[in-house]
């Protein structure tokens, strides 16, 4: 989500497999739908920040008789960090279809050029 945040934002499909399948969110095996809800909430939390959650819209969505987390991110004017621990922190961005993670000098870059 960081990565969508930091470039132009965009929509992450969670129980979508790349090559376009459906296999639903039911084998994580979460109670309910409020308690996926509140995971993600607290993985927001824990690895984003919810100073970020403005950003973004979440909800769980049926599609082809099965249920999708769809996530949508808008653009942060702010960078946004994943934060593996409180000693690290890394910067990713999306190019294309990929997500790639900046140096500090690549991330120095990046922010210094892109446009807000």
């Amino acid at each position: 989500m960081v990565s969508f945040m930091n470039t132009e934002g965009g929509i992450l499909l969670i129980g979508v497999q790349d090559d376009g399948e459906i296999i639903g969110i039911d084998h994580d095996k979460f109670p309910n739908e409020e308690k996926y809800l509140l995971y993600f909430n607290n993985l927001l939390d824990r690895y984003i920040g919810l100073e970020f959650s403005k950003l973004i819209k979440c909800e769980i969505v049926p599609v082809e008789g099965k249920k999708v987390f769809f996530v949508e991110c808008e653009k942060s004017n702010e960078p946004a960090f994943l934060l593996e621990s409180k000693e690290k922190e890394d910067f990713y961005i999306r190019v294309g279809p990929a997500t790639r993670r900046l140096t500090s000098k690549g991330m120095w870059n990046y922010l210094k050029n892109r446009k807000n």
